[in-house]
């Protein structure tokens, strides 16, 4: 069975590949590298402090791990907040 499509259909067929390869070019950029992956499944349960994310990332500096939240922070995947300490 041999089907053929109208060169309007190929051109959708084409214009909808380009948007769906702009679309991965766009997500490996925010989320390529070394740390982002590792530091996106540390956090996708719930939020957690610095330290506890630089003590469970092994092997990442405090500057990286800074870096690459910033990163994120940019593009919208993670946020910062910030809670006031309370003292006893």
């Amino acid at each position: 069975m041999n089907v053929e499509t109208s060169e309007i259909d190929q051109q959708v067929l084409n214009e909808m590949k380009s948007e769906c390869d702009i679309n991965v070019n766009e997500t490996l950029k925010i989320i390529g590298g070394k740390w982002k992956l590792n530091l996106l499944w540390t956090i996708h349960d719930k939020s957690k402090r610095f330290n506890e994310l630089r003590r469970e990332l092994t092997g990442i500096s405090q500057k990286m791990l800074t870096q690459q939240l910033r990163e994120l922070g940019r593009s919208g995947i993670d946020r910062k907040t910030c809670h006031s300490r309370q003292t006893p």
